[in-house]
């Protein structure tokens, strides 16, 4: 059984049961789970770009927030809307942010179509960051916390994964290190059973 991790700012739910759509109120995909190198895979919230305009008018909760592209173009949480999303904050000079990243890497190539991953570096140069993000070969997308997004989202320590919902919703706000196992735990914990 993974860790129970234990620098979460929500209770801790009991892991002995596995979430259910009537518990989680997220009902699970109908198409099966396409392996991580088929490249016929479903794109879903993969298929998301921060970057680019999302046609959202008035987007709600954290969806109302931005961040900065390592271009400088202005980047949108508001194209999530629909879509459960685990914002990461990173920089290159915490060790386990670095550790953690693949972990990250294999979550979204796993199951990036139905769960968003979003890198944010935080107090470190676009350019330490972006050789960081080539080292460690991560394909989501990723950006500047140029808003201090770690504090509004609730971030204590680095690094600091945030759950939001598809409506928009803080779920819960981790700092710590966070391994594949435990990334799993979360994402099923908040967005359904992803096996």
């Amino acid at each position: 059984m993974p860790e129970t991790p234990t620098e979460s700012t929500s209770p801790p739910i009991p892991t002995t049961a596995a979430p259910t759509p009537e518990t989680t109120g997220v009902q699970p995909d109908a198409a099966p789970e396409a392996a991580p190198d088929d490249s016929t895979a479903v794109a879903g919230c993969r298929a998301i770009d921060p970057l680019q305009p999302a046609g959202v008018s008035d987007p709600e909760g954290a969806h109302a927030f931005t961040f900065t592209g390592f271009n400088g173009s202005a980047g949108s949480l508001s194209g999530y809307a629909g879509c459960g999303l685990m914002i990461n904050f990173f920089a290159s000079w915490c060790s386990p942010c670095v550790a953690e990243m693949p972990d990250f890497e294999e979550f979204w190539q796993r199951h990036g179509h139905r769960v968003a991953v979003l890198g944010l570096a935080r107090e470190d140069s676009a350019e330490d960051a972006l050789e960081m993000i080539a080292t460690t070969g991560i394909t989501y997308p990723t950006g500047m916390d140029s808003t201090d997004l770690f504090i509004t989202l609730g971030g204590l320590g680095m690094p600091t994964t945030v759950f939001i919902s598809p409506e928009g919703a803080i779920l819960d706000a981790y700092s710590g290190l966070m391994t594949a196992d435990v990334i799993l735990e979360f994402a099923d914990r908040y967005f359904g059973p992803l096996n």
